[in-house]
């Protein structure tokens, strides 16, 4: 009743012949897979690079998980699949009707896109009570539409600006970005103002923490209003998964 919708069609429009495995020099490195493929053996050691260049693939067309196990597209939806079957196992009838009609969220949430950062670091069940907005440097100018609704029309008592460890906004800024792609760099140029004042020995985490503050101002000034009535708390936070700050 609750589950996922999702089209019964191919999403390999281009198969590895079945001697994809057997011909190529793994002479770069090796992995061990479990390509669910019927014209595929599985339980095959090859390099990625070679089998991607032999037959005219591109390595982005692969992702590998962190077993090892190079996925394609097909194995990803089959995973959607057997997840949100998981969760609705997990779920009563009640629990969706709760809030089948209208949402009331508590926390509107100004994260980074990156696939390590998500709501349920937070809280452990985020359905609404949190509405979860992402963009590459979690910032302010580059969702404002969405803040607004979370904000003006949800009326969150909070907003959480959080950051995090290893950003690759961050980096990606600080190392320049000009050959990046335009949709890219124009995200990317909107982090300029909070690095007017940046020394040049400035380290990366340093620097996330700059943004994060930066953002916390940009939003105080955008919301100055609903903070002066008591309304709304704005509030940056790290999330530092790779204990960047020693702090364990």
């Amino acid at each position: 009743m609750f589950g996922l919708l999702l089209p019964e069609i191919s999403y390999l429009d281009k198969r590895l012949p079945t001697d994809a495995l057997s011909n190529v020099d793994a002479s770069v490195g090796k992995l061990k897979s479990k390509y669910f493929v019927e014209e595929i053996p599985q339980l095959s050691t090859y390099d990625l690079s070679a089998v991607a260049t032999k037959y005219s693939l591109k390595k982005s067309y692969f992702c590998m998980n962190p077993n090892l196990a190079i996925m394609i597209p097909s194995d990803v939806i089959a995973m959607i699949r057997k997840g949100n079957q998981t969760f609705l196992e997990n779920k009563q009838a009640d629990y969706f009707k709760n809030h089948a009609g209208a949402q009331s969220p508590l926390i509107t949430l100004l994260t980074c896109s990156d696939s390590r950062v998500q709501p349920t670091t937070i809280l452990p069940d985020p359905v609404n009570k949190i509405f979860s907005i992402q963009n590459i440097g979690n910032q302010v100018s580059n969702s404002e539409g969405s803040l607004d609704y979370g904000i003006l029309h949800l009326k969150t008592p909070v907003l959480l600006i959080l950051g995090h460890a290893d950003c690759g906004a961050i980096k990606a800024y600080a190392a320049g970005f000009d050959k990046e792609p335009r949709t890219i760099q124009r995200e990317l140029n909107n982090l300029h103002p909070a690095f007017l004042n940046e020394t040049e020995d400035m380290g990366i985490i340093e620097r996330i923490r700059k943004n994060i503050n930066y953002q916390v101002q940009v939003a105080q000034a955008k919301y100055s209003e609903q903070v002066k009535k008591g309304e709304l708390a704005i509030v940056g936070a790290f999330y530092d998964f790779a204990n960047s700050l020693g702090e364990g």
